[in-house]
């Protein structure tokens, strides 16, 4: 059987010397992904999302499929009380009512403004031709 590489220190002790705790928010100072979500070396071969796990070792296991959702908007809080469970469906929801999710000019390859579509459509109404405007 192969050693483990943290001997002396329980799972929940190498996740937690991670975290800067404080007031609100519970910053993840390790290793991140490109956007900007903690990640977690539970084993050799295994990497999690640190709020994830955080939510799994304060709460529990998750039904698989559950995506952990902020209230705070921060993906790198671990703050437990920070975190909730919810489906794929209620996670984009929440994100679409909150304004994190991109729409229109936010777009990468968006090429007119809202204003310049607006304009557009009204040179339309007002009986412009299509190739015109």
């Amino acid at each position: 059987m192969a050693k483990s590489r943290w001997p002396d220190r329980t799972i929940g002790e190498r996740f937690w010397e991670k975290v800067q705790r404080g007031a609100g928010c519970w910053q993840w100072t390790a290793m991140t992904n490109g956007r900007g979500y903690g990640r977690f070396t539970v084993s050799a071969n295994r990497r999690e999302l640190a709020h994830r796990f955080s939510y799994e070792l304060t709460h529990g296991s998750l039904t698989e499929g559950m995506d952990i959702c902020h209230t705070c908007d921060n993906p790198r809080c671990v703050n437990p009380t920070h975190l909730f469970a919810g489906t794929r469906q209620e996670n984009m929801t929440d994100a679409l009512l909150k304004g994190r999710t991109a729409r229109g000019f936010r777009l990468p390859h968006t090429k007119l403004s809202d204003e310049q579509v607006v304009e557009i459509l009204n040179r339309l109404k007002a009986g412009a031709r299509p190739r015109d405007v």
